[in-house]
């Protein structure tokens, strides 16, 4: 039977370069991004879904069946981790003993995903906050501050919601540093291998970047951009920050974290904050940021990409959403 390893971490944090290095050992399979057990962990929550069947509806019926059961959730999350688990083995067309499922937005769902596969291998990837925030900008906003509102839950829940799931987990989990995965790659992956109980091969840093198949899912420019390890990426953020009000947003952001995230994921907010201080940024206004920021602000609020989104709007106008 396949052993799942969950990658959790945030978008932009290096997911796809450790997956990447990992589909290197003949032990270990993956694909892009699964989002498997998303909806069915959801059809379990009263809140998060937005479907034209009703989901307010389908969580009374759903919990009601479940109430029925002989051991009620139990044997939901049993049928649960029978089916991912069948699903799993059949991607492993080569007997391969993990298959890695790497979903970042299941930073929403790791007490669930414990809770059904309590004796699978847990990874934890951390990367400092600003950076993910910057990388944010600079690859899905294009630069540009007007398209933040679609990962608005990864930037302010996420880290929260890795912390609590590190505690939850512990000693079960291994953590981990984007940047000591770039600056020390075997070392690390030494230590993830040691975790795993597979052996460590130099090969699995070789010709990693053509080791996932082509995809419509998981991060697009993560899967062109690594083609080796270097450490550019680690100062990269400074090219984002390139006014004052970027330099008072980021740094208010960091700000406002809450201090347990960076103690448990072993960083120093104040030598952050001091990071971002140090960059030098011409004195001068950007009224495109201003806007930006209101148009984002309001994006959150509106949510067009729910209801403007390309397949919604084939839909939605038809139907009798309750």
């Amino acid at each position: 039977m396949t052993i799942p390893i969950f990658l959790f971490s945030l978008p932009r944090s290096g997911s796809t370069l450790i997956q990447k290095i990992l589909m290197g050992h003949p032990d270990i399979n993956s694909v892009a991004e699964p989002w498997l057990l998303l909806p069915f962990v959801y059809s379990i929550r009263k809140q998060g879904i937005l479907a034209e069947y009703g989901h307010s509806l389908a969580f009374k019926g759903i919990n009601d069946f479940i109430s029925a059961l002989p051991n009620q959730r139990s044997d939901y999350i049993d049928a649960l981790r029978e089916m991912a688990l069948c699903l799993y083995d059949k991607q492993n067309r080569h007997s391969e003993k993990f298959f890695l499922d790497k979903t970042p937005r299941y930073h929403t769902i790791i007490k669930e995903i414990y809770e059904t596969f309590p004796h699978a291998k847990f990874l934890f990837l951390f990367r400092q906050p600003h950076q993910i925030y910057c990388s944010i900008i600079q690859t899905w906003g294009k630069g540009r501050l007007n398209y933040q509102y679609p990962y608005a839950i990864d930037l302010i829940q996420g880290p929260t919601n890795l912390v609590e799931g590190v505690k939850l987990i512990g000693n079960q989990s291994l953590t981990f540093q984007y940047e000591d995965l770039i600056n020390h790659p075997h070392m690390i992956l030494k230590n993830i291998c040691n975790y795993l109980e597979i052996d460590f091969r130099e090969s699995m840093l070789e010709n990693f970047s053509s080791r996932l198949p082509a995809s419509g899912m998981g991060d697009q420019t993560g899967e062109r951009s690594y083609q080796n390890i270097d450490d550019r990426s680690l100062n990269k953020w400074k090219e984002t920050i390139i006014t004052p009000f970027r330099k008072k947003k980021i740094l208010d952001y960091v700000s406002n974290l809450n201090d347990d995230i960076f103690e448990t994921q072993r960083y120093s907010k104040d030598s952050i904050l001091n990071d971002i201080l140090s960059v030098e940024v011409p004195n001068k206004v950007s009224f495109r940021d201003y806007f930006d920021v209101v148009i984002d602000n309001v994006s959150r609020i509106a949510k067009p990409n729910i209801w403007l989104g390309e397949e919604n709007r084939k839909w939605a106008p038809k139907k009798f959403l309750y």
